[in-house]
């Protein structure tokens, strides 16, 4: 956690190359860890690679920012296989992430099947407890919008 946190934090302090080398030895650490108790540290990893896949993008690596949002995805729904209730928010936040990459490298069918699950999720986390997703399903709709409106426009 310390590692993807100084991550976080070199990124906001314009520290690119420390920020990368935090994001990667988080990711290697917490893989190594998956091996060992694949529940308790996939949604971990999975945390990590969407830092990792943001920073890339920030970069405008594209290709491996795709990479870590795929893998981070697919962990994700993997767990929620083992318990939906418990990772279905990470899902849509992870599927908002790769959503936007999306949208960056103008790929905008992939971005609203993204955004409309991630919208889908909201909606049911928000309709269970309003209080703690009410924003979420809020930031989810203005996405969808708003790749509606593209889709309206480039036609």
């Amino acid at each position: 956690t310390v590692l993807n946190n100084l991550g976080v934090l070199y990124e906001k302090l314009g520290m690119p190359d420390d920020a990368k080398k935090s994001y990667i030895e988080s990711v290697s650490i917490r893989r190594k860890l998956l091996a060992i108790d694949s529940i308790s540290f996939a949604p971990l990893v999975a945390q990590s690679l969407s830092n990792l896949g943001g920073f890339y993008e920030t970069l405008n690596d594209y290709p491996n920012s795709l990479s870590c949002h795929l893998e981070a995805i697919s962990l994700v729904r993997s767990l929620i296989r083992i318990d939906e209730s418990a990772f279905r928010p990470q899902l849509a936040v992870t599927l908002a992430g790769l959503g936007n990459l999306y949208v960056k490298v103008d790929s905008i069918p992939e971005a609203l099947e993204c955004h409309k699950e991630s919208l889908e999720i909201n909606r049911k986390l928000s309709e269970e407890d309003r209080a703690a997703f009410s924003h979420r399903l809020g930031e989810s709709l203005l996405n969808y919008a708003d790749l509606k409106l593209v889709i309206v426009d480039q036609k």
